[in-house]
């Protein structure tokens, strides 16, 4: 099916809902339609959309709670959730260590930015003559040409970078 449902059988078929709301501007009650009750009874070709002149069946439902004819139909499209991504958030790439430099061999991927920086220092120290980046998607977080040989890091600077992680995410740092 491409596009927008254009018939009831449409609907059924994209698990999207129908709505149906009172046309009385006092009333404006709205329910949700029993899709499987309502092709039963009108048939799974009927267009939601009206025809100009023609009676819709729209017209002929009736307001459970004004008990007046004639109800507007709204469409709740059914969106599926999005796939979870494959790809890690983070990667630490060798791009070699000649001039110019278009491929890459990807070393490590985390989905921790503290993981993902010590495989990069891992790396940048293993690979002193390489080039070596640390990837976020296309943002370069760190870039061993540009930054040079990364500082080695101590406990009390992990405690740091863990405590700052921690606040991003609404947790209190560790006593």
């Amino acid at each position: 099916m491409d596009g927008a449902p254009k018939t009831l059988d449409d609907v059924q078929k994209g698990g999207h809902e129908l709505i149906a709301l009172c046309r009385d501007a006092r009333c404006r009650f709205r329910k949700t339609i029993d899709l499987r009750r309502l092709i039963m009874n009108v048939g799974g070709w009927h267009q939601l959309l009206p025809t100009r002149g023609e009676p819709h069946f729209s017209d002929r439902m009736r307001c459970p709670s004004c008990k007046r004819m004639g109800m507007s139909l709204w469409l709740e499209p059914h969106i599926p959730p999005p796939r979870a991504s494959s790809e890690p958030n983070f990667r630490v790439l060798d791009w070699g260590r000649e001039y110019p430099y278009s491929t890459f061999t990807m070393i490590a991927t985390a989905d921790n930015l503290m993981v993902a920086g010590g495989a990069y220092v891992a790396a940048v120290l293993f690979y002193p003559d390489k080039w070596i980046t640390l990837q976020q998607g296309a943002f370069v977080v760190e870039d061993s040409k540009r930054d040079g040989i990364p500082k080695h890091l101590t406990a009390d600077d992990y405690k740091i970078m863990r405590d700052g992680e921690m606040s991003l995410s609404g947790v209190p740092p560790a006593p």
